[in-house]
C-alpha cells in the first residue's frame, strides 16, 4: 500500500505538470494503479482487496434467526408422515411438493450467501427489514459490488493524495528572493508562488490590466511612479563594497579614466535617494548583459548588488521596492523596457517617470526619448549626475554624436545603432518585452516590421504607433 501512494503521488505531480484536467488524470491515475496492483496480487496468495471483504463479510454476515443449534435436515426427505404429510423435526416442517405434504421450513432452506460467513460474533446488520438485509449481503458478497467498491475507494484516495501534492509542490514553492530579478526580492510581501490580486481601482488611462477581472501576477500594484537608473558597466569582482575601484569593473575603452567607478557609484546613490524621496515609487536599475567577459552578469544586477552591500546608502525603506530590467543595451531601451518592467511588477503603466543619468544626456532623453514614447513632459523628469569633470570635453563630443544619430532614428532600428545592439548583446538574448505588454507591443515590434520591405519607412510607423500613456 505504501509502494501505491508513493506511486500515486509521483503519477499525480507528472500530470499535474503538464496541466493536465482533473478528469483525465483521475482517468489515468486509475487505470495506471489498477494495474500495478492487479501485478502485486499476483505475488500474493489472497489479494489484499480479498482479504479485506472477507473480514468485514465475517463480521457482518450472520444467519436470519439466532436458531443456530438446529441440524439442517436434506431437502428430499418427507413423506406422509404426520399431517400434512411432511417431516416434524423440532417443530419443523418442508413445503417440499415433491415429498407430498408440509417440509422444512424457510430456515433449513441453505443460503450460499448467509451460510458461508456464519459466525457467532454479533452482527452490525439491520435486525429487520429483509430489503435493508439483502442490500447489505449484495454489497459485502458479491464480486461486481466489491470491484465497485474498490474503484470508489481508489478515487476517494486518488484525490486526496492529488489535493496533497498541488498543495505542497505547486502551492507552496518559494522564489529566490535573493535574485535582484525576483518580483519578491527581499521583500516580506506576499508569499512565494502565490497569486496576487490587483486590487487597485485607478479607474485612469495609465491603468491597462492583463486580464480585468481576474488574478494576476502584479505583485506590486500599489505603487504609480517610476525611477530609473540607466546602467553603464558590468561588474567584475566579487566584493561589491570596492565598487568605487575602476578594476571592479568591466569597462570600455572611453571609460577607463580615473574616477569612473566613483561616478557609477555616485549614480547609484542619486537614484536610491530620488526613490527614497518619492514612496510610491518603484526603482528600476535598467542595463542588460552588455560585457561578454562579464557572463551572465547584467549591468542591472550588478548596480543592485553594489546599492545592496552599501546598504542601500542609508535608505532602507527603498530595498523591497527595488528591482531590476536586464535586457536594455542603450539609453532608448533603458526607457522604453523599463517601462513595460514597471507594467510587470503593478499591472499599470507609471504616472511619473524619472530617469537618473549622467548630465550631459539631459537633452537625449528630454527631447528626444520621452518624446519618441510620446511620454507627456509633464510626466517626465531628468535627474542629472556628475560625469568625470578631466573627460567632460570628450563625453560631450561623443554625446552630439550620438544624438544626431537618434535624431534620425528615433528608435536606433539602422546602423549604425542596431549594429550597436548587436554588439552589446554577446549572448543573443533579445528582450520578452512584446509578448508581456501587449498595449507596448507597437512600439517593442517598430525595428522587426522595419526590416520588411513591406513595411514602410520607419518614421511613418512611429507616427503610427499608439501608446497607453497617450
Amino acid at each position: 500500500m505504501c509502494f501505491l501512494c508513493v506511486f500515486a503521488a509521483f503519477l499525480l505531480l507528472l500530470l499535474h505538470s503538464f496541466c493536465v484536467s482533473v478528469v483525465v488524470e483521475m482517468c489515468v491515475l486509475c487505470a495506471s494503479v489498477r494495474v500495478v496492483f492487479v501485478c502485486l496480487s499476483k505475488l500474493h496468495s489472497k489479494p489484499t482487496s480479498h482479504v479485506f471483504i472477507a473480514r468485514i463479510s465475517s463480521l457482518s454476515i450472520k444467519r436470519r434467526s439466532r436458531r443456530s443449534q438446529t441440524t439442517m435436515l436434506p431437502t428430499h426427505i418427507g413423506g406422509g408422515s404426520g399431517q400434512g404429510g411432511g417431516v416434524n423435526a423440532n417443530n419443523f416442517t418442508t413445503n417440499d411438493p415433491e415429498s407430498g405434504g408440509g417440509g422444512l421450513s424457510h430456515s433449513f432452506i441453505d443460503d450460499n450467501d448467509e451460510n458461508k460467513y456464519r459466525t457467532k460474533e454479533k452482527s452490525f446488520l439491520p435486525p429487520g427489514g429483509t430489503h435493508m438485509r439483502q442490500l447489505f449481503l449484495f454489497l459485502f458478497t458479491q464480486k461486481k459490488a466489491r470491484v465497485a467498491f474498490e474503484v470508489v475507494r481508489f478515487f476517494v484516495v486518488a484525490l486526496f493524495f492529488r489535493w496533497l501534492v498541488v498543495k505542497v509542490v505547486f502551492e507552496d514553492g518559494n522564489e529566490d528572493e535573493d535574485h535582484p530579478g525576483s518580483v519578491l526580492s527581499t521583500s516580506k510581501t506576499g508569499g512565494g508562488g502565490k497569486r496576487y490580486s490587483n486590487n487597485n481601482k485607478n479607474t485612469n488611462k495609465y491603468h491597462h490590466s492583463l486580464l480585468d477581472g481576474e488574478d494576476n501576477m502584479f505583485p506590486f500594484p500599489e505603487y504609480d511612479n517610476l525611477v530609473i537608473v540607466t546602467g553603464h558597466s558590468v561588474y567584475s569582482g566579487s566584493d561589491y563594497m570596492r565598487a568605487g575601484e575602476e578594476n571592479s569593473w568591466f569597462l570600455e575603452e572611453y571609460q577607463m579614466h580615473a574616477g569612473t567607478a566613483n561616478a557609477l557609484v555616485e549614480q547609484i546613490k542619486v537614484g536610491v535617494e530620488t526613490a527614497a524621496r518619492d514612496g510610491k515609487a518603484i526603482l528600476l536599475f535598467s542595463g542588460g548583459k552588455t560585457r561578454k567577459l562579464g557572463g551572465q552578469v547584467s549591468e542591472g544586477s550588478s548596480y543592485w548588488q553594489v546599492s545592496r552591500a552599501y546598504n542601500w546608502f542609508g535608505e532602507m525603506s527603498v530595498e523591497k521596492r527595488a528591482f531590476t530590467e536586464e535586457y536594455a543595451r542603450d539609453s532608448f531601451e533603458n526607457l522604453m523596457f523599463s517601462m513595460c518592467r514597471f507594467y510587470e511588477l503593478t499591472g499599470k503603466y507609471p504616472m511619473k517617470t524619472t530617469v537618473v543619468g549622467y548630465d550631459f544626456k539631459r537633452e537625449r532623453f528630454e527631447e528626444l526619448h520621452a518624446k519618441a514614447l510620446k511620454i507627456p513632459s509633464v510626466r517626465f523628469a531628468f535627474v542629472g549626475t556628475p560625469e568625470v569633470m578631466s573627460f567632460k570635453k570628450q563625453f560631450v563630443e561623443g554625446e552630439v554624436k550620438v544624438r544626431s544619430l537618434f535624431e534620425k532614428d528615433a528608435y536606433g532600428c539602422e546602423a549604425p545603432l542596431s549594429e550597436k545592439r548587436k554588439l552589446r548583446d554577446p549572448f543573443a538574448v533579445g528582450a520578452p518585452y512584446e509578448a508581456r505588454c501587449p498595449e507596448m507591443q507597437g512600439a517593442l515590434s517598430v525595428c522587426k516590421r522595419a526590416k520588411s520591405k513591406k513595411a514602410g519607412s520607419v518614421k511613418s510607423m512611429i507616427q503610427r504607433v499608439s501608446l497607453p500613456w497617450e
